[in-house]
């Protein structure tokens, strides 16, 4: 609730089912089928949710291995589909979350011990539940406080995205590449379980 109530994103599409023809430059392309989980809409940008009963998180390595391609696939898709700007996406864990919890605080110096705050395991608590993905545009609208997604933080009241941005442009060329593999090895006879 508090996630939603910290973004100018709305959810605009659920369960969203599409069909598409990928590299179809040629006689043979590419024919996905799926299901996008949920699509968040502001003006003319989006970003996409999937939800996972897992903790997950995008991984370079796995991406440009080609063994992590569907949340970012489905960014391509939709952004082609609704003919709008690229923002983020983002894995929503259902899981229930185990979080180390300390009694307290102790000041080395001053010899003083404090109680932990119910504020400091509500912070603890929002942390280990924020979306995990990839932002593509720093934009203060994805989330306000820049508490609810991985690599976001707030300095004097702006949200930045802490290691920089993903270039869109760059992602969607990298997929492209990888399915144009995936396209020639699958033309080639070449189908090993491990890529």
């Amino acid at each position: 609730k508090e996630m939603e109530e910290n973004t100018s994103f709305v959810c605009a599409e659920q369960e969203y089912q599409f069909e598409m023809d990928l590299l179809s430059e040629d006689e043979v392309s590419i024919h996905l089928r799926g299901i996008i989980d949920r699509i968040d809409r502001c003006q003319d940008a989006l970003r996409i949710l999937d939800y996972k009963s897992s903790d997950k998180n995008l991984s370079k390595n796995k991406v440009l291995a080609g063994v992590q391609l569907q949340l970012l696939t489905y960014l391509i898709i939709a952004t082609k589909i609704f003919n709008a700007k690229a923002m983020g996406a983002y894995y929503f864990s259902l899981k229930n979350s185990t979080i180390k919890v300390k009694a307290g605080k102790l000041n080395g110096r001053n010899f003083e011990y404090s109680q932990i705050e119910e504020e400091d395991l509500r912070r603890d608590w929002i942390k280990e539940e924020e979306l995990k993905g990839w932002t593509f545009d720093d934009s203060n609208v994805l989330d306000y406080n820049g508490q609810h997604i991985n690599n976001l933080s707030v300095k004097d009241g702006k949200v930045s995205i802490r290691g920089g941005k993903f270039d869109f442009k760059q992602v969607e060329k990298a997929i492209y590449e990888l399915y144009r593999i995936l396209k020639e090895n699958l033309l080639q006879g070449k189908i090993e379980c491990s890529p």
